[in-house]
């Protein structure tokens, strides 16, 4: 009975349709000087919510909910799904910074590489699932370490522009510029080839305002709500979030790849088998 509670919650027994979000909530949190409030799931997809409902969500903060969402992303219907969790291997967390040193390529080698990106996703896959299984394949098959790049808007700027995702991520490679080293991302879905971090979040920031680079998820978690995105760069083993925001409060840093880990990528944003040699 408990976990139709939420499924009724704003509808009461009517039929509504919808899109169908099965994730984890990873927080919610409140538009400053509003009444809104964001739901922020773990696979990255947003819900606008109002006062009213924000406590009862609140339940199930951390959870894996079945949601339903109408073409406004405004939340229509909720309930429990903690039953539909797949379990996965862990991967192994080590207790302080261990040393990551990505690879440095020439830029011909980062074309080659945006053009060996698995291009065998699924038309509804998550950024995660990707951006994973790209950074993966190239060290497998080539040996070459990245590292990702995370995006997060605000939630001033969410509900301004009433975006449908919190945060994006994708590869990032280092590239030898002459003297310099200068980071390109890898991002097969939205670019063409290796593009600047400017570029690349100049596509998907529409007032084109710089992102505030940090290196604590707290400071983007926290934020004042006067900046339009935030961004941090990790090692290649980092998928969602929430590990970022765990290495801060728990001190609980990714060293390595979790099997388990890869094949949900690979089942839940690809068509096909792996592409590791």
């Amino acid at each position: 009975m408990k976990s139709l509670i939420g499924f009724l919650l704003l509808f009461g027994s009517s039929v509504v349709y919808g899109e169908i979000i099965k994730s984890r909530i990873h927080s919610i949190e409140k538009v400053k000087g509003t009444k809104n409030q964001i739901v922020k799931f773990e696979n990255g997809r947003v819900a606008f919510i109002d006062e009213a409902n924000s406590e009862e969500m609140k339940k199930y903060e951390a959870q894996f909910v079945e949601a339903k969402i109408n073409k406004s992303s405004q939340l229509l219907t909720f309930k429990s799904a903690e039953n539909h969790i797949r379990p996965m291997s862990e991967p192994f967390l080590e207790r302080t910074p261990p040393a990551y040193g990505p690879t440095v390529v020439s830029m011909e080698e980062a074309n080659k590489m945006f053009n060996r990106l698995n291009p065998n996703y699924k038309r509804k896959s998550e950024c995660s699932d990707r951006a994973h299984v790209w950074s993966y394949e190239e060290f497998k098959n080539h040996q070459i370490k990245t590292e990702k790049i995370f995006a997060f808007f605000t939630a001033s700027y969410i509900n301004k522009n009433r975006m449908k995702w919190w945060f994006h991520v994708a590869p990032l490679v280092s590239v030898k510029n002459g003297d310099e080293v200068q980071k390109m991302v890898l991002d097969y879905t939205f670019m063409r080839r290796p593009v600047n971090i400017k570029e690349w979040t100049d596509f998907m920031v529409a007032s084109k305002r710089e992102c505030k680079l940090t290196k604590k998820y707290s400071e983007y978690d926290v934020n004042p709500q006067t900046e339009d995105c935030y961004m941090m760069i990790d090692s290649m083993y980092y998928k969602l979030p929430l590990e970022l925001q765990n290495q801060e409060l728990q001190g609980a840093y990714k060293s390595s790849w979790a099997h388990g880990e890869i094949d949900f990528s690979y089942d839940f944003g690809f068509k096909s088998a792996p592409e590791v040699q």
